[in-house]
């Protein structure tokens, strides 16, 4: 018979942990890119890279300044808007417009990650048609990598301010609970078996 430790041995050498970027509290996102003028208080519509505007439910992009803390540093295009960065144009006086949806993905080619909302806003805005400044917003929701592989969940707290088209916004992680890593799991497997390895052979004894 195979023995546990054995097999999760086995298991550790033919499927290497994957790195995966992780947020804590405090670490902050400063974006940047452009918007259509809201035609109703709640409404943000980001424009896309090519200049055209992304409806609600769709997707424009943005860019991300390089002051941007702790896992969201790597991300940092010196504010130019990117292709692979997107944001979900979103009306945040309707819920079914963003919750159980991605708000955020971003890909630089070497680290990824999603943002999916789960909850309605906390603490929403209040819009001018027109403009895009409001007052603070909170987002609860769960981070992930391109592959669906969970990261943790968090919430977001930011504002958006806007000028002439162009907007920036600071999204700030005010709470945060990581998920191990799959060669922390891994390790805990490994002591398991380990544990059942030895109370066996303590049963045999006996």
């Amino acid at each position: 018979m195979p023995c546990p430790l054995a097999a999760l041995a086995a298991l550790s050498m033919a499927a290497p942990a994957s790195a995966a970027v992780f947020f804590n509290n405090n670490d902050a996102l400063n974006i940047t890119g452009s918007y259509k003028a809201p035609a109703a208080t709640g409404f943000y519509e980001f424009l896309k890279l090519d200049g055209s505007s992304a409806a609600v439910g769709s997707y424009g992009n943005f860019g991300v300044q390089n002051d941007s803390t702790g896992g969201f540093a790597a991300f940092g295009t010196n504010g130019a808007v990117t292709a692979t960065y997107d944001i979900l144009s979103l009306d945040f006086t309707n819920p079914a417009t963003y919750v159980g949806k991605t708000f955020l993905s971003l890909s630089n080619g070497v680290d990824a990650f999603t943002f999916k909302i789960t909850e309605a806003a906390i603490n929403q805005g209040s819009f001018a048609v027109g403009n895009m400044g409001g007052s603070l917003f909170s987002l609860k929701g769960i981070f992930a990598s391109l592959d669906d592989e969970n990261l943790g969940e968090g919430v977001l707290s930011g504002q958006f301010t806007g000028n002439r088209g162009g907007y920036s916004a600071t999204l700030t992680v005010v709470e945060s609970a990581s998920v191990p890593e799959p060669s922390a799991l891994l390790g805990l497997g490994l002591a398991a078996g380990t544990m059942i390895v030895i109370r066996r052979r303590q049963t045999v004894s006996a």
